[in-house]
């Protein structure tokens, strides 16, 4: 007999997404996040679905303008970072170094540079 149980389980949440029911939860939200981190080529739904689940969960925000600049979907990266930089808790030590990353990307994108790698490695050599 064949079980179904992980593939019902999956399904939901594919299909329920995040819904009322699962807006709070932490748990969920940080599910899709780290499945973002672990497909970097493409994590644009896992990240907007961490986004979903808790809109204050600034990591997705920073990750998506990221991924955005790398692809060249520039207005898209300066829309979250933008984001990340309103909703991230300034305060966090362990946000510094992407809070000035983030900063130096809106910077350079406002300005014209759109070249994904030469704005790393500008923000590289700032550190």
């Amino acid at each position: 007999m064949r079980s179904f149980f992980p593939w019902a389980m999956i399904v939901s949440i594919c299909l329920l997404g995040c819904s009322e029911n699962y807006r709070d939860s932490r748990t969920l939200c940080i599910d899709w996040y780290n499945r973002g981190l672990n497909n970097m080529n493409n994590p644009e739904r896992e990240f907007k679905n961490a986004i979903k689940c808790d809109a204050t969960f600034s990591s997705s925000y920073y990750w998506l303008g990221y991924h955005f600049c790398r692809v060249k979907r520039i207005r898209e990266s300066l829309e979250y970072f933008e984001k990340y930089l309103q909703v991230v808790d300034k305060n966090d030590p362990q946000e510094k170094s992407r809070i000035k990353t983030a900063g130096y990307f809106v910077k350079e994108m406002q300005s014209g540079n759109t070249d994904y790698n030469s704005i790393m490695e500008k923000s590289m050599s700032m550190e």
